[in-house]
């Protein structure tokens, strides 16, 4: 399960790559929201749920949401990549119904750290691509992904960054730097 943001979501198909390519005889269900599921077409072993969050909204979405899946399953492991209420209460039915599941830790307390007002904590913090990766593993699933960049920007879009970079007098420097994510809202 992943549902938002859509740049987490593009960044679980390098690790669905992956996945797929180390356990090809393991089929891999993927429930996101269903304008995401572009980025996963094409990939061997990997089926697909787009749903709609606004049609499966409060725990009497969700248990229906679930007695769907139901029918499209069975499934022999949870894999909860968004961590978040939504996802903790779906994951609960199917650990009450005795499957594994296992959750993202999303470093939330180390994000934190590096942008609190005082004390902050600058270190290198695990991508988000290597925190799926570890979620699989827990599961049974080790495999590693090829070095990122994951995600390729064409030469037409560096020149017009570097191009607006200099519009607005951005100048190349050697102190610390905020980055701006891909697809990021």
């Amino acid at each position: 399960m992943r549902f938002s943001a859509m740049g987490d979501v593009a960044l679980l198909a390098p690790a669905l790559i992956a996945i797929s390519a180390n356990y090809p005889n393991v089929q891999i269900t993927l429930v996101t929201r269903g304008n995401f599921t572009p980025f996963f077409y094409n990939m061997p072993n990997v089926n697909v749920i787009g749903i709609n969050l606004k049609k499966y909204k409060g725990i009497i979405g969700i248990w229906k949401f679930y007695k769907e899946l139901e029918k499209l399953g069975p499934y022999d492991k949870i894999i909860d990549l968004h961590s978040s209420l939504r996802s903790h209460v779906f994951s609960l039915i199917y650990k009450l119904r005795g499957i594994p599941t296992f959750t993202i830790n999303k470093g939330r307390k180390e994000k934190k750290e590096q942008v609190r007002q005082k004390n902050k904590i600058l270190k290198n913090l695990p991508h988000t691509v290597e925190r799926y990766l570890k979620v699989f593993e827990k599961a049974g699933f080790p495999a590693v992904t090829r070095r990122g960049p994951w995600i390729n920007v064409d030469p037409d879009s560096k020149i017009f960054a570097q191009e607006y970079f200099k519009k607005i007098g951005l100048k190349k420097k050697e102190t610390l730097w905020v980055g701006f994510a891909p697809f990021a809202g």
